[in-house]
């Protein structure tokens, strides 16, 4: 019998995070354990509880949480097998100058400290012969940019910086560290945040409703189970090799490790400045 993986999905509850915990509840070796910042779980969580799925409540903005979150789940579960950094938010929509600076920060505690604190905390209770993992949520606004959302886009982009750094330095552990972008997903998380409530006039929130909107009528918006397989495979701890990469819904992983050298060689799916 093969002893249980721990999987830990931060802000569970809901939208991408919630469809990946159902998802990998299904596979038997695997033990969820989602989190939110409700005291108690959310009641449409209730029903999923059990043996192999938990509820933890982890405010990732607040720092003085997350180290013991992290013990409590060592000394309840044993050490997480897998960190999902999927806990995020928008932050305020508009030019930069017109924002209320302090939004602009607050997103950046969410999207990036609170990253970065979970997989300090997380790197410190893995053990490194369980081929760990450690996958966080980014997107194509951190790659690119994103212009009157540079919040989201800002704290992105240093997210992904922040994997390629950290899955150099633990490659010893034995600990594996990945960006991965789910795709313009329209059917769920923050997107839905957004369309639920639509500003009455037009102005940059409008434009970027209006915007997604054309971009699914393009077919360049996915449903939130496209990424299920590329997350399924990334939590099994099998694809080492593609550590600190950025990668997609559409990439297809086990090209890329047949094509790993070709891919380190050239610095691709990495954030880099082209000149």
């Amino acid at each position: 019998m093969h002893e249980m993986r721990n999987i830990v999905i931060t802000g569970g509850t809901k939208g991408l995070g919630y469809v990946y915990a159902t998802h990998l509840s299904k596979i038997p070796e695997y033990r969820i354990i989602i989190t939110g910042r409700s005291k108690t779980p959310p009641a449409e969580i209730e029903p999923l509880l059990g043996p192999a799925f938990h509820y933890r409540c982890l405010d990732v903005a607040n720092e003085q949480e997350i180290i013991p979150f992290f013990l409590n789940i060592k000394k309840d579960f044993g050490h997480p097998d897998v960190l999902l950094n999927n806990a995020g938010v928008w932050g305020p929509v508009g030019k930069f100058n017109t924002n209320a600076i302090d939004e602009w920060v607050d997103a950046l505690t969410i999207n990036l400290s609170g990253v970065v604190r979970c997989a300090h905390a997380a790197i410190n209770i893995m053990e490194p012969d369980r081929h760990s993992v450690i996958i966080n949520m980014v997107s194509n606004a951190g790659a690119y940019r994103w212009p009157t959302c540079s919040s989201y886009s800002v704290s992105k982009a240093a997210v992904i910086k922040f994997t390629e750094n950290i899955a150099i330095e633990l490659k010893k552990n034995n600990i594996s560290v990945y960006s991965f972008h789910p795709g313009l997903v329209h059917s769920t998380g923050m997107v839905i945040d957004l369309f639920s409530h639509p500003p009455e006039e037009q102005g940059a929130t409008r434009n970027a409703m209006e915007w997604i909107i054309k971009e699914k009528e393009r077919g360049n918006t996915v449903s939130v189970e496209a990424g299920i397989p590329n997350i399924e495979k990334l939590c099994s701890g099998k694809y080492d090799c593609l550590s600190g990469l950025y990668m997609t819904e559409a990439d297809d992983l086990d090209t890329m490790c047949s094509d790993i050298r070709k891919i380190r060689k050239q610095d691709l799916y990495q954030l880099r400045i082209n000149k």
